[in-house]
C-alpha cells in the first residue's frame, strides 16, 4: 500500500472567486495558474462542516473539457490531504452533472473551465454555502496537499488504496454510465421507446457536441433502446469539443440544425426528432422536422403529457416550477391542472428545495434546462426520453399507421389548448457594471407611476396592452424561509405578456442585462404566427423603456450593442450616432457608448465585424474587435491616410489558424489602387512585412461623366467579397471578377469568371442596378436591388447564388435563415438572423440621407419595409457595426 504525506503550501487569495449559479467558471488559463484551483478547492472544504469532509465520500468528475483530467488528479489529491475517506471518480473523468448528482444520491447521499460543488442531495450549493466558500477564497493564506500521492489511471476501472495519517484512502473509477441507465429505467418505459425507434417512419438524430453526453447516449440511444449509430452525430468526447462551442442552440448545435432542416436548404429528408446537450450533459435543445421548441415550452408539454406518458409520474405531480423569465407556458398548464406551481430564480439549487419538500416533480429554464426530482440537477438525457416518451405515448396505436404524430403535432396541439407564449430574449453584454446596477435601479423608479408607463408604451405602439403591474421579483423560499432579493425586474401587461430585464451575476467580465421579452396568445387562430412578427411591438417597446432606464449621468465609455447603424454626418467626421437596428432608436445620444476605433483615425468596417483603423497619431494600425476594447490584432503601420471610403476586406478570420490577406480598394475618382498586406498563421505578416501598393488594371470602359463623353476610363473595382479564399468583385448577371494572392504578397493575380449562361432581367427599370457580393458560410451570394426612375428608391431585389461547379448565378428564394446587411461602398455582410435579433431571410439596406432604412424579403419579391429612425441626425454615411464572425 503506497503511503502518502500532508503538505501545507503558503498561498495568497485570487480577486473574483465567487461561484455563480453553475460554481466557479473562469478560463482555463486562468485556472492554471499556480494556487489558482487549489485555493478555491480548499475554500470548499474549508466551508463545509468537518464531518462533511473527515473520512467522507466525494464524487470528482469533468465533462473532458482540456485540463479535467488534471484538475481531477489535483482535487484528488487535496481530498486525500484533507482527511476524505474515499473519492468516486468516473472512467477517463468523464461523468455528466446529471449522473453526478444521481451517483451523489445513490452511493453517498483560450475556453471555459469550471468548478463546482454538490451538496449531499445531489443539487447545487446553496447561497448559505456558497458566500462562505467566497469568503474563504478572500482570506485564505495556506492549502493541504498530497504532493507525494501518485497519479490515478483513471482510464481503469476499480479501486486504489493508498495509505495517509489519517488512514486508508481509496480511489474508486467507475463506470457511471451503469448507474445512471439504472436510474433511467426506473422512471421511463424502455420498451415503449424503443418501439417507437424501431418504426421505420421515425427517424431520430442526436448531437453531443463532442461533450460527455456522447458516453451515455451511445449506452442508451443505441444499445439500450436500438437507434443506429448513425443517427448519433458527435459523440466521442473531445477536450476541445472538436473546435466547437457545447452550447445546445440554434447557433452552436449548426450540423443537428442542418440536418433538421432549420439551417441551409437541403434535398435530405430530415429526422422526425433530433436534440442536442451540452458540455456536461445538463442542457438540452429538442428539435422536430423543420421545427425548434423553446424550452419554455418544452417543460410545459412535458408537464402537460408526463402522467400519461412517463410511469415515474402515473400517479401525479407534486407541483411544478420554473425560473422568473422563463416563459409563463408552464403556469397556464399549472392553472389548468391543477397543480401547485413555483416561480423562482434563476439558478437550480431553488428547484433543489423544493424537490426535497416534496413539493416539485419538473420544472425548468429559459436557457435549455429541463429536469425533475428523479435528481437534483437539469438533466439532458432525461429531456430527451421525457419527449420520446410522449411521442411514444401519442403513437402507441399508430406505429403501422399512414403519419405518425410529431413533435409539431404535439406542440401545436398544446398551443391549441393552452395558448401560446411567443419568447425571445436580447443579451447586452460587457456592460460598464456601475452603470448597469444604476440602469436596473432606473429601471424600478419608472414603476413609480404605471399611468405614465402605460402613456409612454402608447407613443411607442398603441397595440401593446397596458402594463397591469411592475415589480422587482423578490423570492421567499417557502421551505427554509430565505429571501432572494433584486432578482429582475418585471413589467406585466393585462393580457399575459411580460417584459423582464434582469442583471446577470455571472458574467467575469463587465456586467450583462439580460432582456426578456413575452408576448401571450390565447387565440388559437393566431398561435402559428411567425415568432418576430408576433413579438415585434414589444421588442421595440423593450428596447425604447431600456433606453428611457438609462441615466444620462453614465458617462463612462461603453461598448454599444451589436448588431447596429453608425450614422456619420461625413467622411471625416468625428464620432457617428449609433442606432440599434430592433427599435430604430438611438443608442446613446449622449455620447456615452462608443465603438472601438471608430473615433480613433480612419476606420474601414469589414463585413467579418472587424474594424481596420489607422490611428491619426501615431499611423499605428490593427484590426479592432468592435465588442472589446482591448480586442486588437496589429498590423504593420499604413504608410499614409487613405479615404475612408475606402472598401476593405478580409480572406479569411484574422484570429484563424490560417495567413489572412486584408484588402483596401481605394474608390475615389479616378483611382484604381489597392493596398494590401498578409499576416497571421504561417503565412509571415507582422509589423516587418509592410503593406503593398498595387495599381491595377481589369480593363477599360466608356466614360459617361459630363465632360467626358467619348472617352475610355479604367474600370474599377466596386463591389467585392472574400469567399474561400479568394475575392470576388464587380458582379454581373454575365461575369464576376477573381482576384487572387501568390503565397507573398507581391503580385495580386485577376482572373474572371464567364457566366455559363447569363441572367436576364437583373436590371432596373432604366437599366440601373447596384450589385452587392455577399459572403456566407463559405458560399458567394449576389444582390442585385433594383432601381425606380429617380436612380435612388429601391423597388425590388433579386439575390443569386453562386455555384461555382457550374460557373452559374441561381436565383435563390431564401439565404438560409440569415440576413444580409449592405452599406455604401458596396458593403456586404451576413449574420445569423436569430443570433441577432434580425428578421430572417431579409435584406437590410440604410439610406442615412433619408433617416431610414429597408428591409427587403428575398422571398416576398417588392415587400419592402422602411424603418424610419428616431431622431437622426443629419448624415450621409451609414455603416453596419457588428459581432466578430
Amino acid at each position: 500500500m503506497v503511503l502518502f504525506s500532508v503538505t501545507k503550501k503558503a498561498t495568497t487569495p485570487f480577486d473574483g472567486q465567487k461561484p455563480g449559479t453553475s460554481g466557479l467558471r473562469k478560463k482555463v488559463t486562468v485556472f492554471q495558474q499556480p494556487h489558482y484551483l487549489q485555493n478555491f478547492v480548499q475554500s470548499t472544504f474549508n466551508a463545509l462542516p468537518a464531518d462533511k469532509v473527515k473520512g467522507a465520500t466525494i464524487v470528482v468528475s469533468g465533462d473532458g473539457r482540456y485540463f479535467s483530467k488534471d484538475a481531477v488528479q489535483i482535487i484528488t489529491k487535496m481530498a486525500a490531504a484533507n482527511g476524505v475517506r474515499r473519492v468516486w471518480v468516473g472512467q477517463n473523468s468523464l461523468m455528466s452533472t446529471p449522473a453526478v448528482s444521481a451517483v451523489i444520491r445513490e452511493r453517498v447521499g483560450a475556453d471555459d473551465f469550471g468548478i463546482k460543488y454538490n451538496m449531499e442531495n445531489g443539487g447545487p450549493a446553496p447561497e448559505s454555502v456558497t458566500d462562505k466558500i467566497f469568503s474563504n477564497t478572500t482570506t485564505i493564506t495556506e492549502y493541504l496537499i498530497a504532493e507525494d500521492l501518485p497519479d490515478v489511471d483513471i482510464s481503469v476501472v476499480g479501486v486504489t488504496t493508498f495509505s495517509g495519517p489519517e488512514g486508508p484512502f481509496d480511489v474508486d473509477v467507475f463506470d457511471s454510465t451503469i448507474d445512471y441507465i439504472k436510474l433511467m429505467k426506473t422512471i421511463f418505459d424502455f420498451e415503449s421507446i424503443k418501439k417507437l425507434l424501431a418504426s421505420p417512419k421515425f427517424t431520430f438524430c442526436y448531437d453531443a457536441l463532442h461533450g460527455v453526453a456522447g458516453t451515455y447516449a451511445t449506452r442508451i440511444f443505441v444499445e439500450e433502446l436500438g437507434a443506429a449509430e448513425s443517427s448519433l452525430l458527435n459523440c466521442v468526447p473531445k477536450e476541445d469539443f472538436g473546435g466547437g462551442h457545447p452550447d445546445p442552440n440554434l447557433t452552436y448545435a449548426k450540423e443537428l440544425v442542418d440536418r433538421m432542416g432549420l439551417g441551409k436548404s437541403s434535398n435530405a429528408e430530415p429526422p422526425e426528432f433530433g436534440a442536442a446537450a451540452d458540455g456536461d450533459a445538463d442542457r438540452n435543445m429538442i428539435l422536430g422536422k423543420r421545427f425548434f421548441v423553446t424550452p419554455s415550452d418544452s417543460v410545459a408539454i412535458i408537464a402537460a403529457n408526463a402522467v400519461q406518458s412517463i410511469p415515474y409520474f402515473s400517479s401525479g405531480l407534486k407541483g411544478v416550477a420554473r425560473s422568473m423569465p422563463t416563459s409563463a407556458a408552464l403556469d397556464v398548464v399549472a392553472k389548468n391542472l391543477n397543480l401547485k406551481f413555483f416561480e423562482v430564480p434563476t439558478g437550480w439549487k431553488f428547484f433543489g428545495n423544493l424537490m426535497d419538500a416534496g413539493m416539485c416533480s419538473i420544472c425548468g429554464e429559459e436557457s435549455f434546462g429541463t429536469g425533475s426530482d428523479h435528481i437534483r440537477e437539469k438533466d439532458g438525457i432525461w429531456a430527451v426520453l421525457a419527449w420520446l416518451s410522449i411521442l411514444a405515448f401519442k403513437n402507441k396505436d399508430n406505429l403501422g399507421g399512414d403519419k405518425l404524430v410529431t413533435v409539431e403535432d404535439i406542440v401545436r396541439q398544446h398551443w391549441g389548448t393552452y395558448g401560446r407564449h411567443y419568447y425571445t430574449r436580447y443579451d447586452y453584454e460587457n456592460v460598464d457594471a456601475g452603470a448597469a446596477k444604476e440602469l436596473m435601479a432606473n429601471l424600478v423608479s419608472m414603476q413609480s407611476s404605471l399611468s405614465d408607463v402605460n402613456k409612454l408604451i402608447k407613443e411607442i405602439r398603441s397595440d401593446v396592452s397596458d402594463v397591469v403591474a411592475a415589480d422587482e421579483f423578490e423570492y421567499k423560499d417557502p421551505v427554509d424561509g430565505s429571501v432572494s432579493k433584486h432578482q429582475g425586474v418585471r413589467y406585466l401587461f393585462g393580457d399575459g405578456s411580460r417584459l423582464v430585464f434582469r442583471l446577470s451575476g455571472t458574467g467575469s467580465v463587465g456586467a450583462t442585462i439580460r432582456v426578456y421579452i413575452e408576448q401571450y396568445e390565447k387565440d388559437s387562430s393566431k398561435t402559428g404566427r411567425d415568432s418576430q412578427d408576433a413579438l415585434a411591438p414589444l421588442v421595440r417597446t423593450g428596447g425604447v423603456t431600456l433606453e428611457i432606464g438609462r441615466s444620462d449621468r453614465m458617462d463612462e465609455p461603453r461598448v454599444a450593442p451589436v448588431p447596429c447603424l453608425a450614422l456619420k454626418h461625413g467622411a471625416d467626421s468625428d464620432k457617428p450616432v449609433l442606432f440599434s437596428i430592433s427599435d430604430a432608436t438611438a443608442i446613446d445620444n449622449n455620447g456615452g457608448v462608443d465603438i472601438p476605433g471608430l473615433t480613433n483615425g480612419n476606420a474601414w468596417v469589414t463585413p467579418q465585424g472587424w474594424i481596420l483603423v489607422r490611428s491619426a497619431s501615431d499611423a499605428s494600425t490593427f484590426l479592432q474587435n468592435p465588442q472589446d476594447p482591448d480586442g486588437k490584432i496589429s498590423l504593420p503601420h499604413l504608410p499614409r491616410e487613405l479615404p475612408s471610403t475606402c472598401s476593405c476586406r478580409l480572406s479569411g478570420k484574422p484570429n484563424g489558424s490560417e495567413s489572412c490577406i486584408v484588402l483596401l480598394v481605394e474608390t475615389e475618382e479616378d483611382v484604381t489602387v489597392l493596398w494590401y498586406c498578409r499576416f497571421g498563421g504561417g503565412g509571415g505578416g507582422g509589423e516587418g512585412e509592410g503593406w503593398v501598393r498595387h495599381e491595377y488594371d481589369v480593363g477599360t470602359q466608356w466614360d459617361i461623366r459630363p465632360g467626358k463623353e467619348g472617352q475610355r476610363e479604367k474600370v474599377p473595382i466596386r463591389s467585392i467579397a472574400a469567399c474561400r479564399g479568394k475575392f470576388y468583385f464587380n458582379a454581373t448577371p454575365e461575369s464576376v471578377g477573381v482576384l487572387e494572392f501568390t503565397p507573398t504578397p507581391t503580385t495580386p493575380v485577376f482572373g474572371s469568371i464567364a457566366i455559363a449562361d447569363p441572367l436576364p432581367g437583373g436590371y432596373g427599370v432604366l437599366g440601373a442596378a447596384l450589385g452587392f457580393l455577399v459572403e456566407a458560410e463559405d458560399d458567394l451570394y449576389m444582390v442585385r436591388l433594383l432601381l425606380d426612375r429617380d436612380f435612388e428608391t429601391v423597388y425590388d431585389l433579386i439575390v443569386y447564388k453562386m455555384d461555382f461547379s457550374e460557373q452559374q448565378w441561381h436565383e435563390v428564394d431564401d439565404i438560409g435563415g440569415r440576413a444580409f446587411l449592405l452599406a455604401p461602398a458596396y458593403f456586404g455582410a451576413s449574420r445569423a438572423a436569430d443570433e441577432c435579433g434580425l428578421e430572417k431571410d431579409s435584406v437590410y439596406v440604410p439610406y442615412a440621407h433619408k433617416k431610414c432604412f429597408e428591409v427587403c424579403k428575398v422571398e416576398e419579391k417588392g415587400d419592402i419595409d422602411v424603418v424610419n429612425l428616431i431622431e437622426a441626425p443629419d448624415a450621409k454615411i451609414g455603416m453596419w457595426i457588428m459581432p466578430t464572425d
